[in-house]
């Protein structure tokens, strides 16, 4: 019977059971039947998706994405490359992907979806004026601006210092001829970074107030709800199971709110040879989420098989070294969990000037959820508050190593700064500053221009520009930590930005 089975089909079947063998966690019987299937098959697309998903899962990801390089190779199906191409960007191997992003664009240059994702890859490898030059190919080929928000990454493909610069036209024109709200929502988040970047605060300050009134119609964000949530973590008295050090590798946290420096800390630091920056990895926020869900904070073999899974996914299949960065700013969130899971855990606090930090979440276009507190400074005070009692509850936990760290002082003196850094980190002093970028180094966050700039001090007091402008700022007092931010003058619909046309 077997024998008179077409090919195809045999195929299909082991396929299921490698995938069975997968979902029940033998994962090393289904990767070998994998590979076997895909030495016989190596053009199988579905194969070495599921091949490169499996060794993805076990944090192999030079191993994935090698897999997946090697699959868009093989064919020449435009949506299974595109996936393949997919896959290697949730990698965070961004360089890998923009080459084979420009590989599939010699088959299709006028693709207007790929020239922008080829745009915001360039931009996130700090290879600026490449991400110009696609960007501006992709809105030339008509892309669909509200799905892919070009405008908004070709104004942060560059400071500007010139006020009759073509970008200002063209930002113009699309504000006066695109009315979709996404789009046009995009398009004045970039006119806005546009004429801050001139000198034009004014004009900043419109765009902004309007950007931010069209986000918050589309994603509200409650205040309250979050209070309660801090109310709830702080009131957790459960004496919950804690892992015992383990491992070789350092997890490097570096938390706070959102543009306090933590991308610009976590670049310096990647220069070291025994740091590697993994970014912003989700992985934390979502080990938290399962484990609360199904109840199993107090069971010692889900943290097990939480942390291991977590440290494999810090460490990856590249060089070894010391300490691994993830520098997701909101992970303050989840430090009790890290108290639990990874004693060893180095946690790095970044803050800095309220109003300055207010201003900065307020300018950027966040596409996240949890960043929907972003577009209002009554919004913005409530969540910096709820920070800072989280902070000062975590700061009581003598199992959590924390290192506070000034935006202002890393600016104003970045060497001894970051030798302060290093020597919590117990590893060897280096001139950091001094130092090139590491080769692979790749930032997908707000700050990906920034951080690529050597440091400058022009963002200390940047609030003042704007001071008659927003005068809500003037409420807004003291570090990030939330210590003197006045919730209560913060609460008026112009606090957030709700008032009329500037």
């Amino acid at each position: 019977m077997n024998a008179a089975m077409p090919v195809a089909d045999t195929t299909q079947r082991r396929f299921e059971r490698a995938v069975a063998s997968w979902q029940a966690g033998a994962i090393e019987a289904a990767e070998a039947m994998l590979r076997d299937l895909l030495a016989a098959e190596p053009a199988h697309a579905q194969v070495a998706l599921q091949l490169a998903i499996v060794l993805r899962d076990q944090g192999r990801i030079e191993a994935a994405v090698d897999v997946a390089e090697r699959a868009h190779a093989s064919t020449s199906d435009c949506a299974w490359r595109t996936r393949y191409l997919q896959f290697v960007i949730d990698c965070r191997r961004q360089h890998r992907a923009l080459w084979l992003c420009e590989r599939q664009l010699l088959d299709t240059p006028r693709d207007a979806n790929l020239l922008a994702r080829a745009g915001m890859l360039a931009q996130e490898t700090g290879r600026f004026e490449l991400a110009r030059h696609f960007f501006l190919a992709a809105l030339d080929a008509g892309v669909d601006l509200a799905a892919t928000a070009v405008q908004l990454g070709l104004a942060h493909a560059q400071r500007y210092d010139d006020p009759f610069h073509p970008d200002f036209d063209l930002l113009r024109r699309l504000l006066r001829t695109r009315t979709a709200a996404r789009e046009r929502t995009a398009t004045l988040f970039a006119f806005g970074k546009a004429c801050d970047d001139v000198g034009d605060f004014a004009a900043a300050a419109t765009a902004f107030r309007q950007a931010n009134r069209s986000v918050r119609a589309v994603r509200p964000w409650s205040a309250d709800a979050w209070r309660r949530r801090v109310d709830a973590t702080i009131a957790d008295t459960r004496a919950l199971p804690r892992l015992a050090a383990h491992g070789d590798a350092v997890p490097v946290l570096i938390v706070g709110l959102p543009r306090t420096g933590t991308t610009l800390l976590a670049e310096l630091l990647g220069r070291h040879p025994q740091i590697r920056n993994r970014g912003e990895l989700p992985l934390l926020d979502v080990i938290a989420k399962r484990l609360e869900q199904e109840n199993l904070r107090g069971d010692i073999d889900a943290l097990r098989e939480a942390s291991a899974l977590y440290l494999a996914h810090l460490r990856q299949d590249d060089a070894r070294v010391c300490c691994y960065i993830d520098k997701d700013p909101l992970n303050f969130r989840h430090l009790g969990l890290v108290a639990q899971l990874l004693p060893q855990a180095r946690i790095i606090h970044c803050v800095r000037d309220a109003r300055d930090t207010a201003l900065s979440l307020w300018m950027q276009c966040f596409a996240q959820a949890d960043y929907g507190f972003c577009a209002g400074f009554a919004d913005i005070a409530a969540f910096a508050e709820g920070h800072r009692r989280l902070m000062q509850h975590w700061s009581r936990d003598e199992a959590l190593h924390i290192l506070r760290v000034d935006y202002e002082a890393v600016v104003k003196a970045p060497a001894r700064e970051l030798q302060r850094v290093l020597e919590f980190l117990r590893l060897s002093r280096l001139d950091l500053p001094s130092l090139p970028p590491a080769v692979d180094a790749t930032i997908a966050s707000a700050s990906r221009w920034q951080a690529r700039q050597p440091v400058y001090r022009r963002s200390v007091g940047r609030w003042r520009a704007y001071a008659d402008l927003l005068p809500e700022l003037a409420l807004l007092q003291g570090k990030a930590t939330g210590v003197q931010w006045s919730r209560a003058a913060c609460s008026s619909a112009t606090c957030n930005g709700a008032s009329s046309e500037p």
